[in-house]
């Protein structure tokens, strides 16, 4: 009887403390967690990206030379291509791409940032850049009139959009802040500017123009999203870092998803695309719990994405690289 009675009372022991402990299949991970396909891929060393409404802007490398192409798409037919060798880069290279509020921001390091429309093809309508010629673009955003650059050791240089001349836009320096370091990744959201340094391994955030606090000691910077609420930092070899931006979490880790490697993110919706190299896209919503999950589009080091459809690229498989397109289905 004895001995009944302390069996029992093991097994419950053992009951409670599995009920207690964390599993690993559930914890961190929404249930049932959706499988993104690929439904169209592109090859080629894909160095940048970036999508709009029904269209996207792609870097692509080949032989020191690299030519943007403009691509429309719908999923009802296949992949159609609008324009075809727009634009070439011989003596230098394009950093990034991004699209912001109707312009694709193409970032070409020393030449500044070259603004691109979708009208009835791709038309350049401007650039932006300054009289300093030592000036270096790594990272571009806008935010209403006002066009956010991250220069290095110049910090984050704001432009200020004017008066059009005919279907071309005119900016102008209007002010500049200033980082201990060089700001490689920068970023607005509400009233914060968020400036990344790849060399200092922290993140500057101002709020209405002045600096309110620095994140530091991270292992590495390869983007940086935003709500608002919350700031998204893929690190490298650390993963997703999430921090808070509320007065009472200001500049808080709130969670790591450790595990992977991530080398860009992105926000879109309630949910955070993450490129995670040799897992491919990792898709989190906003507490950093696993929403989706694509394995085909492995590696991946590039992640944009627009309504429907998402775009991974990974550009470091010389000769050739790959850019994927996926469906972002039930995640808008």
């Amino acid at each position: 009887m004895n001995r009944f009675v302390l069996n029992k009372a093991i097994f419950i022991f053992f009951l409670v403390g599995l009920s207690c402990s964390p599993s690993e299949s559930v914890s961190g991970t929404v249930a049932n967690p959706r499988k993104l396909f690929v439904v169209d891929s592109l090859i080629g060393t894909c160095t940048s990206v970036a999508s709009g409404p029904n269209n996207f802007l792609a870097a692509f490398d080949a032989l020191s030379k690299q030519t943007l192409f403009g691509y429309e798409w719908t999923f009802e037919d296949t992949l159609f291509l609008t324009d075809r060798g727009y634009l070439i880069r011989e003596k230098y290279f394009v950093r990034d791409i991004k699209y912001s509020e109707g312009i694709f921001l193409v970032v070409e390091g020393i030449q500044g940032i070259l603004l691109v429309e979708k009208r009835e093809g791709f038309e350049a309508v401007g650039r932006v850049t300054t009289q300093d010629t030592n000036t270096v673009f790594f990272d571009a955003c806008s935010h209403g009139d006002d066009l956010y650059c991250a220069c290095g050791e110049r910090g984050v240089l704001c432009f200020h959009k004017r008066n059009s001349i005919g279907s071309a836009f005119s900016y102008s320096l209007t002010d500049s802040m200033r980082c201990e370091g060089s700001v490689s990744h920068v970023l607005t959201a509400g009233d914060f500017i968020f400036a990344g340094l790849w060399d200092t391994k922290s993140v500057c955030v101002f709020e209405k123009g002045e600096l309110a606090f620095t994140i530091e000691n991270l292992s590495g910077i390869a983007g940086i999203a935003s709500d608002g609420e919350k700031l998204f930092i893929a690190a490298e070899n650390d993963g997703l870092l999430i921090y808070g931006l509320k007065e009472e979490e200001r500049g808080k880790l709130l969670k790591a998803v450790n595990g992977i490697s991530a080398f860009d993110v992105e926000l879109s919706g309630d949910f955070v695309y993450v490129a995670c190299d040799v897992k491919g896209l990792k898709v989190y919503d906003k507490n950093g719990d696993l929403a989706a999950y694509c394995e085909e589009s492995s590696p991946a080091e590039k992640v944009s994405v627009y309504g429907q459809l998402i775009l991974v690229s990974h550009a470091m498989q010389i000769p050739k690289g790959y850019l994927w397109l996926i469906k972002n289905e039930g995640l808008q």
